[in-house]
């Protein structure tokens, strides 16, 4: 790894942490206040400021880093309008319907006009390729807003949202390093360097008590854009560092979660988008667990979760073996979610 890349990742590091800590100052001013509730962690109001601080930083470096005729254009166009509906969505509180059909309109702008598009998921059934042919639009709308919302699902705890999605990344760089592509390792650990700058005020350290800052929506979106961005246009093609069941292993944990919780939901007549404190990491808390230990822990799991993802993929372990081993391990976790209460309690015991 040349200092070029080293010098990268530091400058995106450094704007991001001070970008945070300049727009938690304005956050009043802006409106941007996230204030405490029965559903949430926190005791006091917290600027909810970290995805305008890593967009301002993704940007900034980009500029940096790039000659103007190699910049990222359309992906940082996206991921502007994805800021700017997370913005809106802080500052008004808007409902599920308006903001899912917005994700899905940017998803549909991806597709179309930056070319970004789930066409093909490998080989799942042992049966050769499987091409997703007139499916492809709408499975690469659902994986985008469904990535996009993982990632908003999972901000629950200081550290947790940020932490798994540079677990992610990681994991994407490696893949990258590993398949010769310089480009694309560049602009991943540009993008770790960012959201490592803005997750040293997020999470808890020694001494902090709580966060200095929340990601807020424009975060989640952001991110969970990003990572989508990412696992479909990295999976697709020949010059592919992943395939999609791969992606899959590297953000489990997330997804599994969201729609483990979604399906309980609707099997207990309820919206799948109704708020409550069934998550994962509430489990963990209410089982006695302290933020800082739940956050380690989930940290961990989601690690071994993309381990097994990225050493199938290094290995060339058959997708469909994967896959079936993904859909085996979230059987799994949603029966013990089924009872998580109990398995919570007997595990803190253990």
């Amino acid at each position: 790894m040349d200092s070029w890349v080293i010098g990268t990742f530091t400058v995106g590091f450094f704007l991001s942490f001070v970008l945070t800590r300049l727009l938690i100052r304005l956050a009043p001013r802006l409106e941007l206040i996230d204030h405490p509730d029965l559903r949430k962690q926190h005791a006091t109001p917290t600027p909810q400021i970290g995805g305008l601080a890593m967009f301002i930083a993704l940007l900034l470096t980009v500029l940096i880093a790039y000659p103007a005729e190699q910049l990222p254009f359309k992906p940082l166009l996206l991921a502007f309008f994805i800021v700017a509906l997370g913005v809106l969505d802080d500052r008004f509180n808007l409902s599920a319907l308006p903001r899912l059909g917005l994700q899905a309109m940017l998803a549909l702008v991806m597709v179309h006009w930056a070319g970004v598009e789930l066409n093909v998921i490998g080989d799942l059934t042992f049966n050769g390729v499987i091409e997703l042919g007139a499916l492809a639009l709408p499975m690469t709308v659902i994986g985008t807003v469904g990535v996009i919302n993982a990632v908003n699902f999972s901000d629950g705890l200081d550290g947790l949202a940020a932490g798994l999605v540079i677990v992610a990344v990681g994991f994407l760089a490696l893949l990258s390093q590993f398949a010769g592509n310089a480009a694309l390792t560049l602009e991943l650990l540009l993008l770790m360097g960012v959201l490592l700058g803005f997750w040293v005020m997020n999470a808890r350290f020694i001494r902090r008590k709580s966060a200095a800052a929340f990601m807020g929506d424009a975060g989640s979106m952001l991110l969970g854009f990003l990572l989508a961005w990412y696992f479909i246009s990295q999976s697709q093609g020949e010059a592919a560092i992943l395939s999609p069941v791969t992606a899959l292993w590297l953000f489990a944990l997330p997804l599994f979660d969201t729609v483990g919780i979604m399906l309980r939901r609707i099997m207990r007549g309820r919206s799948p988008f109704a708020a409550d404190r069934e998550h994962l990491h509430h489990i963990f808390i209410h089982a006695g667990y302290s933020v800082c230990k739940t956050v380690s822990l989930m940290l961990l799991i989601a690690i071994a979760l993309g381990l097994i993802g990225f050493m199938g993929e290094i290995l060339g372990i058959h997708e469909g073996v994967m896959f079936w081993g993904f859909m085996l391990t979230f059987a799994c976790y949603f029966f013990v979610m089924m009872h998580a209460w109990k398995a919570m309690k007997w595990v803190k015991a253990h």
